[in-house]
């Protein structure tokens, strides 16, 4: 995801002002109050190949920014497009370990994690948890 969003800065001329960087789920060696926004893409699904630290997450984000937690085909993205290719990606998907989640469990979930901060739940397009400091 990194190479995308390094061309996407640059289309926009930004290469100078934002800094992408790339990591680990464990975010270890991050500085604490450092980044204005985190995407975290894959998030909650694949719990067989990662543990979201949402509490981590939010340590590193400085007061006033944002992390995007999910995933999804996209809002952007063209139902002929998503029909033609749900089905090969659900099957991928599972071999991987990925879980099917609704809205309504992600929200008990991060509810028993007692986190901080304020969400917000976004289903256009995937399930995202819009997080802010």
């Amino acid at each position: 995801m990194g190479d995308f969003f390094r061309q996407e800065a640059e289309k926009r001329n930004l290469v100078k002002r934002i800094k992408i960087m790339e990591t680990d789920p464990s975010l270890v060696g991050l500085e604490e109050d450092h980044f204005d926004l985190a995407i975290f893409r894959g998030a909650f699904f694949f719990p067989s190949l990662f543990y979201v630290d949402c509490s981590a997450l939010y340590g590193i984000l400085k007061r006033g920014g944002m992390a995007l937690l999910g995933g999804g085909f996209g809002k952007f993205t063209p139902e002929a497009i998503i029909e033609n290719i749900k089905k090969r990606s659900r099957a991928l998907n599972l071999s991987l370990g990925k879980i099917e989640i609704d809205r309504d469990r992600l929200v008990e979930d991060l509810r028993a994690r007692n986190l901080r901060g304020k969400f917000e739940f976004l289903s256009e397009g995937g399930l995202w948890v819009q997080m802010r400091k």
